[in-house]
Order: structure tokens, then C-alpha cells, then sequence
């Protein structure tokens, strides 16, 4: 249980400075960013 809980905090991790990386942004515009990238596809 805790390896899949340290994957999940890394890949969110992960996630949010790929989201960042593509320019600035702020709370709610990373999470539409992440949902572009991801297509939600890690829940």
C-alpha cells in the first residue's frame, strides 16, 4: 500500500511541474492543464 501511495504523490508531482513547465500559471489553470495532459487517465 505505501509503494502505491509513493507512486501516486510522484506522478501527481509529476503532473504539476509538467503543467508548470509549459508556462506560468495558478491554481485552477494547472488543473485544466493536468487535465489536458493526463485525460484524467490516474484516477
Amino acid at each position: 500500500m505505501d509503494k502505491q501511495l509513493g507512486l501516486l504523490q510522484g506522478t501527481l508531482d509529476m503532473l504539476i511541474l509538467k503543467a508548470v513547465s509549459l508556462g506560468p500559471l495558478h491554481g485552477y489553470g494547472i488543473l485544466l492543464r493536468i487535465e489536458q495532459i493526463s485525460n484524467w487517465r490516474w484516477l
